[in-house]
Parts: structure tokens; C-alpha cells; sequence
């Protein structure tokens, strides 16, 4: 009957739109933790440059101060400070390769072993990224999210199932047909079957689908308010990193700079010692790994919203591949 036939497609239908759903879903995932996996090698091989540069830089101080100490114009505390301080880059440079050598097989993991193993790749600073406001990515959220979109599918099956199982009681009707063929002559039979549920109320199956309708729209109504919450504190971190990362590259790195170079100037011609030079190199290098630290953050923050409140971008990628 059509009060019986009607709400089983619809709930296959939507059964069928909660399975696509959690197929962009998941490819939403990937993509966000190739990106991710991305982002950690840049990061990483960002931070062993600079520990090279540093590791140079130190050797140069190293070199400098042994011939000074031979001629003996230093004393042998500025010596083995210079080489404390080049054993440490050294051991810093080091440890920087092998978080590379991990990342990289993080990325290829991530990807799929068709990846060679000696990829490269290509990557530069990038400016700081600038999102839509937050009451836009809700917007996106709540329509484009792949993961509600599930969610509300279920909730329209369960209640297309609930819809079944109370018009099952509804009386059923058929048309029922039988032949008898004999040598001498055939027999036709026609007539219309009517089952009327009398003790049978489905009170049972009704009940199951009524809870199981209740669960599916309060796990929706969760999944928003989780959903929410994430892109809110998300939204948040990343105005803080923004700042950050801002303030780091335009001014505290660029201040550091300029005292290392003054300091080293001031070295070179003795009207300063070898550790106010050490000092400013190390606040250099503590301002210059802040923003690589940052830049990073920033970009994981932003690949984040990105994955939550389902991209445009993303998700017509996505499509256009089926």
C-alpha cells in the first residue's frame, strides 16, 4: 500500500544520502590530514635551515675563538664557551634531520606508498591567511557540513521507519489471482484480501522506532552544538595565532635582527665580548623559531576551520572527482 510503500523508499533514500555523506566526510578527513602531515615537513624543514644557519654561524664564532685562544688574545672561558655553544647547534641541527626524516614518512604514509620515497617538495613563506568571519563559517557549518548532513539523514530515516511501523496497523489490502488448468476446462479465481490488524497493535517495533527517532535527533542536535563549540574555539585560536604571527614577523624577529647584527659589529671591531654576541644570537634565535613555530599553528589552525565548517573549496574539489 502507498501509506507503507512511500516510507520505506524514503527511508532507503535517505539511508543512501547518509552513506554519501559519510563518504564526503571522510574524504574532508584526508584532506585535511594531508595538509596537515604538509604543513609538519614545511614546518620542520623550516627549522633545519635556520639550525644550520646557526650551526654555521657558531662554528664561524668556534674557529674565530680558537685562533684567538692560540695567539692568546682570549682567555680559555670565551673558548669553551664557543664551543658549547657550537656542540649544542650541532646537537640541534641533528635532531632536526631526524624529525624531518619522520615527518616525511608521516606525509608518505598519509598519502599512499606511491609516493617516492625521495620526494620533494615545493613550498614558501605564504602571507597570513585571512578567513571570512565567523557567523559566515557557521553558515557554511550548518549547510555544508558533510558530518550534520549525515546526521540529518539519519534522523530523516528514522522517522520515515517510525511512519512504517505506525501505518502497518492500517488494514492491508491485496489482489489475489489463481488459475486451475485441467484437460477438459480452466478455472479463474479473483478476489481481493483484506488483513485487518486486530490484536496485533506493533506497539513493540512502534516504540523501537520512536527511540530510535528520539536518539537520531538528539545526536544531531550534539553534533551541531559539538560541531559549534569546535569552530568557535578554533576561531578564536586563530585571531590569537594571527596576532602572533604578525607581531612576530613584523617587529620581534626584525628587532632581533638588527641587535644580533649591532652586537656582532660591536664584536668584530672589540668594543663588546664574545657573550653579549652569544645573547643576542640566541634572542634571535628564540624570536626566529617563534615564528616558525607560529606560522605553523597558524596554518594547522586554518586547515582546521577549514575541515569543520566544510570548505566550499573542499567540497567542490571532492565533487567534481565522482
Amino acid at each position: 500500500m502507498p501509506y507503507t510503500r512511500f516510507p520505506r523508499v524514503n527511508a532507503a533514500e535517505a539511508s543512501m544520502r547518509a552513506a554519501e555523506a559519510n563518504r564526503v566526510a571522510f574524504e574532508v578527513e584526508t584532506i585535511a590530514r594531508v595538509r596537515q602531515s604538509f604543513y609538519e615537513l614545511v614546518r620542520r624543514e623550516a627549522e633545519s635551515r635556520a639550525a644550520d644557519e646557526d650551526l654555521d654561524l657558531t662554528k664561524q664564532i668556534r674557529d674565530r675563538m680558537q685562533l684567538r685562544y692560540d695567539v692568546g688574545e682570549t682567555a680559555r672561558f670565551e673558548l669553551i664557551r664557543a664551543q658549547t655553544e657550537f656542540l649544542n647547534a650541532e646537537i640541534v641541527a641533528q635532531g632536526n634531520k631526524l624529525r624531518i626524516e619522520q615527518a616525511r614518512s608521516q606525509l608518505r604514509k598519509v598519502v599512499g606508498f606511491n609516493l617516492p620515497a625521495n620526494f620533494e617538495i615545493q613550498a614558501k613563506v605564504a602571507s597570513i591567511p585571512s578567513l571570512p568571519e565567523l557567523k559566515v563559517l557557521l553558515d557554511n557549518l550548518r549547510h555544508q557540513s558533510p558530518e550534520l548532513k549525515r546526521a540529518k539523514a539519519e534522523v530523516e530515516a528514522s522517522e520515515s521507519r517510525l511512519s512504517f511501523e505506525q501505518n502497518s496497523r492500517l488494514p492491508q489490502l491485496a489482489i489475489k489471482a489463481q488459475q486451475y488448468n485441467d484437460p477438459n476446462f480452466t478455472d479463474r479465481l479473483y478476489g481481493l484480501v483484506v488483513s485487518i490488524p486486530i490484536w496485533d497493535f506493533r506497539q513493540g517495533q512502534i516504540t523501537e522506532a520512536e527511540a530510535n527517532a528520539s536518539k537520531a535527533r538528539n545526536q544531531l542536535n550534539a553534533q551541531m552544538q559539538n560541531l559549534e563549540t569546535q569552530l568557535e574555539s578554533a576561531y578564536k585560536l586563530y585571531e590569537i595565532t594571527r596576532f602572533q604571527v604578525k607581531t612576530l614577523d613584523e617587529r620581534v624577529v626584525q628587532l632581533a635582527a638588527s641587535a644580533r647584527k649591532i652586537a656582532e659589529t660591536s664584536y668584530r671591531f672589540g668594543e663588546r665580548g664574545m657573550l653579549e654576541f652569544l645573547d643576542a644570537q640566541r634572542t634571535f634565535r628564540a624570536a626566529r623559531n617563534d615564528l616558525i613555530r607560529a606560522r605553523f599553528e597558524l596554518a594547522s589552525i586554518v586547515n582546521e576551520i577549514e575541515r569543520l565548517s566544510a570548505s566550499p573549496e573542499w567540497v567542490a574539489m571532492i565533487e567534481g572527482k565522482k
